[in-house]
């Protein structure tokens, strides 16, 4: 018998719709080999620069100038405080910070990064408790809390004010609900009487 049959069989090995899955999915595999193996090129490269900046001394130079601007301001002030403690312990006469030297002025005058924000802190309290007020959820129950309360409060007040012409008038109860005049026996015996008459 022969087994010819079995290359039409979608799992067959043999059959050509298989056989280029194979080779797609090989094809694919190179060129991901191929992108790898470039970026870890790359990757050897930059570790290589990286390395000759160190032994030569530039590289720490480098990291540190593109850093030192954002501590600028706070080394000033360090050593400011360094001198301020100096004076003090050699007994010169301390002076405190004058209004006009207020640490807000000093950013914005000397326009450090962030320096127009530390004008607008009023604004900025405000802008926050606004978004506490809509975000926090605790906010936002305390909120309905106390408008149910003083609505419930509004209805009290208008079912007293209801209660107090009517029992007035002596319709209502002391419950608030219609009461019926109560009938002696003599009454309903009168009123049978007339009835049988």
């Amino acid at each position: 018998m022969s087994l010819s049959f079995l290359q039409k069989k979608s799992w067959h090995t043999a059959k050509t719709s298989n056989q280029e899955k194979v080779w797609i999915e090989e094809e694919k595999k190179k060129k991901d080999d191929a992108i790898t193996a470039e970026k870890l090129k790359e990757i050897a490269q930059e570790r290589e620069h990286e390395e000759m900046l160190r032994i030569t001394g530039r590289g720490d130079e480098a990291d540190a100038a593109a850093l030192n601007w954002m501590y600028q301001g706070r080394k000033k002030t360090e050593e400011e405080e360094e001198k301020t403690a100096e004076e003090f312990l050699l007994g010169k006469k301390f002076e405190g910070k004058k209004e006009d030297q207020s640490d807000v002025k000093k950013v914005s005058e000397e326009g450090f990064v962030g320096g127009l924000m530390a004008e607008a802190k009023s604004v900025n309290e405000r802008n926050e408790e606004f978004a506490h007020s809509i975000h926090d959820p605790l906010y936002a129950m305390k909120k309905r809390q106390m408008e149910v309360t003083v609505e419930s409060r509004k209805r009290q007040r208008d079912l007293d004010m209801l209660k107090g012409g009517a029992e007035d008038a002596g319709y209502y109860g002391a419950r608030g609900g219609a009461v019926k005049e109560k009938k002696s026996k003599k009454d309903k015996k009168d009123k049978k009487d007339k009835k049988d008459k």
